[in-house]
């Protein structure tokens, strides 16, 4: 059974998907994983929505402006002292347009005020 919440990582796909970026061994590597997850992202059937909003949280982090921690993944926090404040070039528009179109659907008032709110810190707006 799943566990689901309107927050980046309240959901079980999100909670696995930081466990698979937490094991990657080196910072080109992280991104490289980040990066496939906003480009495999398929709104419109619903496919990697978890791991694309959970991508928005770990970039806001990266740039300082995170709001919400996977604590249950303590390894996170080490993962993200390696990446210093560094974003890859063009990886945050990218990003910022996948999570507005995905915001755009979601039937949840205070969801897509998340995802919303994630967009603009990821963004740096």
């Amino acid at each position: 059974m799943g566990s689901y919440g309107s927050g980046p990582f309240d959901n079980d796909g999100a909670f696995d998907f930081v466990g698979a970026l937490v094991r990657k061994r080196t910072p080109s590597a992280g991104w490289k994983f980040l990066r496939d997850a906003v480009q495999q992202v398929e709104p419109f059937a619903g496919y990697g929505v978890e791991e694309l909003v959970a991508t928005g949280e770990i970039v806001s982090w990266v740039k300082g402006r995170g709001k919400h921690l996977p604590s249950e993944h303590p390894t996170f926090e080490s993962w993200l002292k390696k990446q210093g404040k560094r974003v890859p070039a063009g990886f945050s528009a990218a990003l910022d347009e996948k999570l507005k179109a995905v915001a755009k659907l979601g039937t949840s008032p205070a969801w897509r005020k998340n995802v919303l709110d994630i967009a603009r810190r990821a963004s740096g707006k």
